[in-house]
């Protein structure tokens, strides 16, 4: 970079900078992040710098594409860790042991049908919700094709209905 490009860049910089981190923590609701995409941002265009015609233009649509790439790939994340808790709890449910002692056994199967008379106690599209998920092990978006509903609708609904019948099982000791 030339020392006139050098000044025209700290320019920008200097004017743009909060403007974009505003128009960045719009998107994102945390300032920490946007200001990381606004300085992500600003490498990139020390990288292609002789390409840009609108630098003012051309940041904010930048910037705008970060944001929205930061999105996605913490909503995967987070889909894929709810995801994760969901197919565990229907692992604690499901296990067997075989070798427990045959008062082991019955315990069991009483804390089985408690949680199956728990979950008849939920309304129909709950119950429907929960079936596909585990019962059928279809995922989010086989769920929200089959019922309508948004993908993000589906993961909040699940975990809702999963932590409300996690604590009236822990109110009861059913589970620990």
């Amino acid at each position: 970079m030339s020392p006139d490009q050098i000044k025209e860049f700290e320019k920008s910089f200097q004017e743009l900078e909060e403007p974009l981190i505003a128009y960045a923590y719009q998107i994102l609701r945390e300032r920490e992040v946007a200001k990381d995409q606004v300085q992500e941002a600003f490498k990139k265009m020390i990288l292609q710098e002789e390409t840009i015609v609108q630098p003012k233009a051309w940041l904010y649509r930048t910037v705008r594409n970060l944001c929205v790439n930061h999105l996605r790939k913490n909503q995967r994340k987070h889909k894929e860790e709810e995801e994760k808790q969901l197919d565990f709890f229907a692992g604690k449910l499901n296990d067997s042991n075989d070798a427990n002692s045959p008062n082991e056994r019955l315990e069991k199967s009483e804390k089985i049908n408690r949680v199956i008379h728990f979950i008849s106690l939920l309304p129909e599209d709950a119950r429907n919700l929960l079936r596909m998920k585990f019962k059928g092990q279809l995922n989010y978006l086989e769920i929200s094709q089959k019922t309508g509903l948004t993908v993000e609708n589906v993961g909040a609904k699940l975990q809702h209905l999963l932590l409300n019948l996690v604590n009236d099982l822990k109110a009861e000791e059913i589970i620990q």
